[in-house]
């Protein structure tokens, strides 16, 4: 595990390659060795968080969840593509926890809500409602907590 700095994360296996989100511009980056690889534009990213060094999840202020698909090949280097939009909060995703062995993402959100979604299919699960706006998820990969 490798510690980040605020909306910065370092890729699963390749830590010479790190997501950047937050910017003034909404764009969401992926750097490798300090230079920028990848830009897509106009992503509005409040957190983020990986299943594996393939797929990223983000949460937006717009309520979204993003799955992203990384790809690495010879000859068009790394580059990062939406696959899936995930709907389901009212308000802004505060948190994103991806578990790929138990196929899992949870989101939580500023609209009181925790969703759970199936990570394989990129499907809604179930939601948990809370009394007040949630802040933090995680997934204990032992027993899916």
């Amino acid at each position: 595990m490798l510690p980040c700095p605020a909306q910065k994360l370092y890729v699963p296996g390749y830590p010479h390659e790190t997501v950047h989100w937050g910017l003034p511009d909404l764009s969401l980056r992926l750097h490798i060795d300090r230079k920028v690889a990848h830009v897509a534009e106009g992503v509005s990213c409040s957190c983020a968080a990986f299943a594996d060094s393939e797929l990223l999840i983000t949460g937006s202020e717009d309520s979204t969840v993003g799955l992203w698909k990384i790809s690495r090949s010879s000859s068009d280097g790394v580059s990062m593509r939406l696959t899936h939009m995930l709907r389901g909060h009212i308000d802004r995703v505060t948190n994103i926890a991806a578990s790929r062995p138990w196929n899992l993402i949870v989101s939580a959100s500023e609209d009181s809500s925790v969703i759970l979604w199936d990570l394989n299919r990129a499907q809604y699960v179930r939601t948990i409602t809370h009394d007040t706006p949630v802040s933090l998820v995680a997934i204990q990969e032992s027993t899916v907590r």
